[in-house]
Formats: structure tokens, sequence, C-alpha cells
């Protein structure tokens, strides 16, 4: 009969050696010299430290049940049973010593499709970002400051989302990796804070173009695009360094710092500040936007449909509904389901959903698209030339009306009328 004391092991009885970089996590964790279990439980009749293939277990005393949290599952509890005669529990049927994993596997279904859910969207995101991104660069008459500005957008799309299914895939869902605690492994959970952090003030910068571009005629663009450098590249440095120096300092140094901290209003903080600045844009937007067609004497329904549609637009274009993603449901509920598959879709299929707004259904990249597919045809004899006319006769007619938010040269390429 097991008494149910609880023995979990602290972090810092997780912290190892670490001058043998060469080490396997098994012969880390065996290090017992450098283990502080050593000087505590100096006795045979204690079951030995052990490493099962994901988790560390110190020595534990005869008739114990010893508890770790999960490796996958941070909020679950694993348990390994010390029997009275000094050895771990063997399984009856394999005969080898046996961690439980059953409490990690409770719910485990969630995880596992929200984090598909994650990979698909983020792989899904970066294919469409980088499709987009060849088709700014290669047509010319695309080039503009704002173009440019939606090009930085992208491309922190594809890096955060790239580092982020490295960290997942090679260190959260990686026991070992996870116990080894490495410098790279804590490098990328940095440079994936960082990346996020980008993401989200490069967004930031979209609304503020947006905001100069439709209050003033004439912008001073390239200084406009060199303070948007500055802003989405330059300043997220900041807080991901303090972020990296306080927790390597005062933080939990375990599993690579994949756990919940703290800290991690350091990134937070400036991440929501953006977010709130991104919105207070987009109100000042819909004003302009909404005075403009006052101004022109359209009617009432018209108004209010082509401010919902800009409404439609600036909500994925700067971010806004992460500001709602702070708002979760009670824990074990069927809300809890709906709201993190939700939340999965929308913060991983974000870029695919900029992507579309931004390059597939825009007015002007269609156009030039259209017009190099006509002189291609052209040129090999599928396509005669009364066909281009009449063709590019109709994107003139599509594209005549005077349209102030766009137009490429000094205007949003998108059009919120």
């Amino acid at each position: 009969m097991f008494l149910f004391d609880i023995n979990i092991t602290n972090d810092h009885q997780m912290r190892i050696n670490s001058s043998n970089m060469n080490a396997t996590p098994e012969e880390l964790c065996l290090d017992v010299q450098s283990s502080t279990d050593y000087h505590l439980y100096n006795d045979s009749n204690y079951c030995e430290r052990i490493f099962d293939g994901f988790l560390c277990w110190e020595k534990t005393k005869p008739g114990k049940r010893a508890f770790m949290p999960c490796p996958f599952n941070p909020e679950a509890f694993a348990f390994k049973d010390c029997l009275p005669n000094g050895t771990w529990f063997r399984h009856p049927i394999s005969n080898v010593y046996w961690t439980n994993y059953t409490p990690c596997f409770r719910d485990v279904h969630l995880p596992e499709i929200v984090a598909s859910v994650f990979i698909w969207g983020h792989v899904v995101s970066i294919i469409a970002l980088t499709l987009s991104m060849a088709i700014f660069s290669y047509f010319s008459q695309l080039n503009c400051a704002r173009v440019t500005i939606h090009k930085h957008l992208f491309l922190t799309y594809i890096l955060s989302g790239s580092v982020w299914i490295i960290e997942f895939g090679a260190i959260v869902s990686n026991g070992p990796v996870l116990f080894e605690n490495s410098f790279w492994c804590r490098l990328v959970h940095v440079l994936t804070q960082y990346m996020t952090t980008c993401n989200y003030y490069w967004m930031f910068c979209e609304g503020l173009f947006m905001n100069v571009v439709i209050i003033q005629t004439f912008t001073m663009e390239h200084y406009l695009l060199k303070v948007c450098c500055v802003l989405g590249w330059v300043v997220p440095v900041l807080p991901a360094s303090i972020y990296a120096v306080v927790r390597h300092l005062y933080g939990d140094n375990s599993r690579c710092w994949t756990g919940s901290s703290p800290l991690q209003w350091i990134i937070q903080g400036p991440v929501i500040f953006s977010l709130i600045c991104s919105f207070i844009l987009s109100i000042n937007i819909l004003r302009v936007l909404i005075s403009k067609l006052r101004a022109t004497n359209t009617d009432r329904y018209h108004q209010m449909r082509r401010s919902i549609r800009a409404i439609l637009f600036l909500i994925p274009l700067l971010g806004l509904h992460f500001l709602i993603m702070p708002l979760h449901t009670a824990k074990g509920s069927q809300m809890e389901y709906i709201y993190s598959i939700f939340s999965a879709i929308l913060i991983s299929f974000q870029g695919l959903f900029v992507a579309i707004l931004l390059c597939f259904v825009n007015e002007e990249v269609i156009s030039v698209v259209r017009r190099k597919v006509n002189q291609y045809l052209l040129h090999s004899g599928q396509l005669d030339i009364r066909q281009s006319n009449i063709s590019s006769a109709m994107e003139s007619t599509a594209l005549s009306p005077k349209k102030p938010l766009s137009h490429v040269d000094n205007k949003p390429i998108v059009n919120l009328e």
C-alpha cells in the first residue's frame, strides 16, 4: 500500500551540471555527483535516480509516489511509484520500469488538434505569403513605399511562423531537448518572442502609414518608411533583450523557457500597447472615411456598407482581433474547445487572410498579373491582338473611376471605399 505523499521535483532539482555539453539527457540525469539529491538521499534503500526518456526522476523514499509535470502538458502530472523494497515499479507485462503518463493524456485530443491547426495554419500562411512576396517583387509596377511596408509585414509573418514551427517541433514536443535545456533552445524561444513582437509592430506600421496617407495628400514616403523600419525591426529588440536577460538571471531556467512565467509580460506589455495604438489608428481611419463619404452625399446604406467593408479589412490587417484573445473561457468547458480551436485558426491563418486581402483579391495586383499573362499568351500565339485589346479596355474601364484609396503611387493599395 503506497503512501500518497506528493514528492514533486522542484525546478532547482532539475538543474544539472552544464559543463558536460556533449552528454546525453540520460547521462546528465544520472550524473549523481551534480544532483541535488546526492547528499540528501545517499541511502541504498531509496529508489535510484532514473531517466525514462522524457523526465528525470530524483531519488524517492520507499513506498512513496513521485509526481512531475507532464513534458507536453505542464498542468497535468505524471507519477512513478517507488516500491517498499526501494525499487521502481515495473510494468507487469513488459517488466520494465514504468512511468504512469495516463493523467497527461486526459483531454489530450484538444492540444493535439490545436497544435495541428497551428502547424498547418502557419504552413499555409507561409506558402501564401511567399507567393505574395514573389508577386510584389517581380512586378516593378507595384514598387512603392506602401507595397514595401506590405512586404515587411509579410516577412514577419513568414519568419514568426517558421520559428514557431521550429520551436514546437524541435523543442516543445521533444522531452530530451527540454530536459537538456541547452543554450540554442532558449535562443530559439527568444527569437520566437522577438519575431512575434516584430509582427505586431509592423501591423501598427500598416495603420500608421494608412493614417498618414489618407490625411495628407503629399507625404514624405521614404522618411515614413525609415521610421516604420525602426519601429518594426529595431524597437522590438529592446523588450526581447530585456526578457532574455531578466529570465536568465531571475526566472525559471528550466525546460528551454517554454513554461509560463510572469516575466513574459516584458514581451506582452509592448505587444498590447501596439494593439491599443493600432485600434486608435483604425478608429481615426474610419472617422476620416465616414466624413469623406458624407461629404460626397452618399446615401446611408452605402455609407454603412463601405464602413463595414473597411472594418472587416482593418481587423485582420492590424490584428485587432487579438484584443479579445485574453478573454479565456472556463477550463474544461465545451466553450474552451471552441475558443482554443477558433483562436488557433485566427492566429495561424492570419498571414493567409492578409495575403488574400493585400494581394490575391486586390484589383491593382490582379490587373498587373492579368496584363502579364496576356502578354505571354500574345507572344506565344495563344491570344490574338483583338482579344488582348478588349481585355485591356475592360481593365482600364474597371479601374478608371476615382478611388482615392486604391492607387499604388501615393495611396494604400487596398480600396476601402
